[in-house]
This record gives structure tokens, sequence and C-alpha cells, in this order.
């Protein structure tokens, strides 16, 4: 295989990359988005292990392999329950999208060793928001959380056979103005991280005053992440109503998911009230 010439931006992103997601070594590969970095990983692992080798179960979320006679299993807490010898890879988030909640991913990537079993994390999550440390074979992200729509980024330990065959290149501009936004991040993601983790704080304090729930409030979380739920009020209903007042949130089955930024006030009290005092009787 010939290897194309990579720009000097391009070697000068991935090396700023790998301070990003904590890694050293290996192989990147920059993509179109961050669901063709995954869908990368998860195509290799068909074609190599699932028709070659008779490895047909995958641990991940979306189920489209199925249509191809393999075994999909959603992630649950307690992973080793559903692995076999015939799992292929093992594809999970960083975080619940929702809650925030982090994975223990000690736990976890010592039991993908164990069973010699690759494990593929997609970190979109967490890009920006707070240090990156994962022991992987596969770390992906979707390029949107750096401010870059259009693009994504793929890092393994050995190379993986391509999904699109032929020379790829990106836009010498795109390469540069994601080059520059990975590092502004790299100089601000500690100290954002601790400002996003005090306004959550002082969000959540103000919240609890009028019978806010915290859904994980107590457990590792992504620092921009809170999932609020409140007695009789349905999620869908306060969702609704803070969307229309400009928050950043979305319904979840238990409460409402809220994505804290810079200037988060988080005033939902009005909100709150309004909505228990019209559900009185119901």
């Amino acid at each position: 295989m010939i290897m194309r010439a990579m720009s000097l931006n391009e070697l000068k992103l991935y090396a700023a990359l790998e301070k990003l997601v904590g890694v050293e070594g290996g192989h990147w590969q920059l993509t179109s988005s961050g669901a063709e970095a995954t869908t990368q990983v998860v195509f290799a692992h068909y074609f190599q292990e699932a028709r070659l080798e008779g490895k047909n179960q995958f641990i991940m979320r979306e189920t489209f392999l199925e249509e191809l006679s393999c075994v999909v299993k959603k992630p649950q807490e307690d992973l080793q329950a559903i692995i076999t010898p015939r799992t292929a890879l093992v594809s999970l988030e960083i975080a619940d999208s929702l809650s925030g909640l982090l994975r223990p991913w000690e736990v976890i990537s010592a039991l993908m060793a164990q069973k010699k079993v690759p494990l593929h994390v997609d970190v979109t999550e967490a890009i920006g928001s707070m240090p990156i440390s994962v022991q992987a074979d596969y770390i992906s992200f979707d390029a949107s959380k750096l401010g870059i729509i259009g693009m994504g980024a793929l890092w393994s330990k050995h190379p993986v056979r391509p999904l699109i065959y032929g020379q790829r290149t990106f836009n010498e501009g795109l390469v540069k103005e994601l080059l520059n936004n990975v590092q502004k991040v790299l100089e601000t993601v500690s100290s954002k991280s601790l400002e996003t983790a005090r306004l959550r704080k002082r969000f959540e304090q103000a919240s609890e005053s009028f019978g806010a729930y915290i859904i994980g409030k107590d457990l590792p979380r992504l620092p921009h992440k809170s999932y609020l739920a409140f007695d009789k009020i349905h999620p869908n209903a306060l969702a609704f109503y803070l969307q229309e007042e400009g928050f950043n949130c979305v319904e979840g089955p238990e409460g409402v998911s809220f994505t804290i930024a810079e200037g988060f006030t988080g005033d939902i009290k009005q909100a709150v009230t309004f909505l228990q005092e019209v559900s009185q009787g119901l």
C-alpha cells in the first residue's frame, strides 16, 4: 500500500490529538464524522472476526449488523455477563449522554484485556469538557464538539482495514482550523472543567432547594451534564417549557438533561413551580 504524504498541519494535528485523548503512538485517520469513525472500527472487525473467524457477537448501541447475521447486544452495566468467546468487539460511549455518568473505565479496560476482546470508545461527549484518559484499542470522536462540522477522527493501536478505499484528503483549511481549535482546548480544558463543575454545583444546589432529584449526583460524571427529575412533573412537559425559554436541555426517561456551558445561570424555579401548580389534581 502506498502511503500518502501528510501535510505539516496534519502531523501537528495528530500530535495535538494524542494529548487531547491521552494516547501515545498508534495510528490516526480523519473521517467525515464520528459516526464514520465508529463504523470504520465495526466493519473492520466484521470482515475479520465475523466473516473469517466466526466471532459474530458485537456489544454496541447500534443494531445494523443484525442484518448481516451478527448478534448485537446492547451494552449493560455487567459487561462480563454478556461477553462470550464469540464476541468480536465492544463499542461504548465514554459516558451516558443524559446523566453524564462516566463508565468505570479501569475496570472495563482490565476486563477487555482479560477476555482479549477489542475495545472501542467514543469520547465525543467528553471532548473539550474534561481531560480524557481511557485505555482502549480504538478511540474516536466527532469534531463538532470542537467547532468543526463534517469531520471526525479515529485513533487505533494498530492499522485498521479501510472503510473507504483510495486516497482520502481533507481540505487543508479545515485541518488547520481543527488544529487551532484543539490547541485552544488543550490550553483551557482543565480550567473549563473546574468552572463548569462549579456552575453545575450551584445550579443543582439551587434546584434541590425546590425539590429536584439529581440523578447520579454522587457518581463520577461529565462536568457539563446535569440530569434532574421533579415530583409531579413529566419530563416532556418540563423539557418543552424550558426549551421554549432557551435552555439547552433534552427529555430523558427519568428527567431532564441539561448541558451546562459558560454563562449558564440555570434559573428554572419559575418553570418548575408553574408546572407543579397546573398539574395538581391530575
